[in-house]
């Protein structure tokens, strides 16, 4: 599977599979969620209200930047402020967390 935006089409992401059932995703800070090349599809952890939400590892991701108000963070982003990340053509897709206190995903 690979994720696209729902706008522009632009590719969003490298090839993707489904976390396998006998792997766990982590949610420590500052530890990836899961690995990378796979995608899994929440089950509201670690975030309520986050109920199919699919989480990828942050190197699979691809063709996106920042937005301009909404990425914060002290030592990444925190996701704290909703949508943070934008197609290359500008589409908001996606919540990136990566702060020192909070899992990778």
């Amino acid at each position: 599977m690979k994720l696209y935006c729902k706008i522009c089409e632009m590719e969003l992401s490298n090839e993707l599979i489904p976390l396998p059932s006998d792997i766990e995703p982590v949610y420590k800070d500052k530890t990836d969620v899961l690995p990378q090349g796979f995608y899994y599809t929440s089950d509201e952890r670690p975030i309520e209200d986050s109920n199919g939400w699919i989480y990828t590892h942050l190197k699979d991701i691809i063709n996106a930047k920042y937005h301009p108000e909404n990425a914060w963070g002290c030592c990444g982003m925190d996701g704290g402020s909703g949508i943070n990340l934008l197609c290359l053509n500008g589409h908001e897709f996606a919540t990136e967390v990566s702060d020192c206190w909070t899992p990778h995903f």
